[in-house]
């Protein structure tokens, strides 16, 4: 008796499958960090940007940032690279301020982390009086090799109407 092609063909396959070596499994991935620990971290990271802006630290600010950086400001376009923004937060430091950044949520996944939050400055331009700002931000990180968290992008603008 001859076996049909069409029933002969799906076996083989499915022998060859049955035999065939099986796929490594990739490497375990790295624990995720804790909600405490996810907390501290990015409380730690927004702690360190209000020190460098109210110090006028533009080394500090940009020692926050990562090798792919953009920022967005409000009614401005991207500002991209380390130049471009060195000298975008150079000049709005220069303004002089008195910033609060509250860190209001995060989320995690892998190597990249979305934090989001609240700011409110006083800009004291010289020789006038401050003029208090509010308004809301967001920033996209990335774990870095050493485990740190670079920021790869940053948008914020202001609670103020149009």
């Amino acid at each position: 008796m001859r076996t049909p092609a069409a029933v002969l063909a799906p076996s083989i396959l499915l022998f060859g499958l049955a035999c065939a070596p099986a796929e490594q499994a990739p490497p375990p991935a790295e624990p995720e960090m804790t909600q405490a620990e996810a907390t501290q971290v990015f409380d730690a990271i927004v702690e360190a940007w209000d020190v460098a802006q109210n110090a006028d630290d533009v080394d500090g600010l940009m020692a926050i940032y990562g090798g792919d950086m953009a920022a967005m400001p409000p009614d401005m376009p991207e500002v991209a690279g380390a130049d471009a923004i060195r000298a975008l937060w150079t000049e709005f430091v220069a303004q002089g301020q008195d910033s609060d950044n509250v860190l209001q949520g995060f989320r995690v996944s892998g190597d990249v982390a979305a934090m989001w939050g609240s700011y409110t400055f006083t800009s004291m331009p010289e020789g006038e009086e401050g003029i208090p700002v509010a308004g809301k931000w967001m920033a996209l990180f990335e774990r870095q090799a050493d485990g740190s968290w670079k920021m790869l992008r940053n948008i914020w603008n202001t609670d103020m109407p149009m």
